[in-house]
């Protein structure tokens, strides 16, 4: 790298990437992240544990619908990557229980779906319909929001 190109952003220290670490952030970061998207090569670039930046960002416990909805939105996204558990966007979003059409539902919060959060399982689905069956030894992202106890989701994954 030559003086003034910045910092490398695809660098792995501690085992994180830096999309990885703020895609887990709130939605204040999202100018930030669309700097890293403007400098990055490998949106699908996976941290140990194989995980994914949607991996990171709809498994996170932060409000970050606009995170999440520019992560989907982002043209060479790959919804059908498994982490190393065999878990895929869908099934991490499905077992925190925060995405669904309506409403968004996060641990003990609720956030309106004009945040735009409340599609990402829609979002994934559309990209990506098969995975809302689950590879053989691996639960699917039905058997994550039942075991959660996310009866929205449940309904809109059993009525897709």
């Amino acid at each position: 790298m030559t003086y003034g190109e910045g910092v490398d952003v695809s660098m792995l220290c501690n085992g994180f990437r830096p999309i990885h670490l703020i895609v887990s952030k709130d939605d204040s970061w999202l100018p930030l992240l669309e700097l890293i998207l403007s400098k990055l090569h490998n949106i699908n670039c996976k941290r140990p544990g194989r995980n994914t930046p949607l991996h990171d960002a709809v498994s996170s416990s932060a409000d970050n619908p606009l995170i999440c909805r520019r992560l989907l939105g982002y043209a060479d996204i790959d919804v059908s990557t498994q982490n190393a558990q065999g878990h895929s966007a869908l099934t991490l979003a499905c077992q925190a229980g925060k995405c669904l059409r309506g409403c968004c539902v996060s641990f003990t919060h609720r956030f309106p779906s004009s945040l735009g959060k409340a599609q990402c399982v829609d979002m994934i689905l559309d990209l990506a319909p098969w995975l809302i069956n689950s590879t053989p030894g691996v639960e699917s992202p039905l058997q994550h929001a039942l075991k959660a106890g996310h009866h929205t989701i449940a309904v809109s994954l059993v009525n897709r």
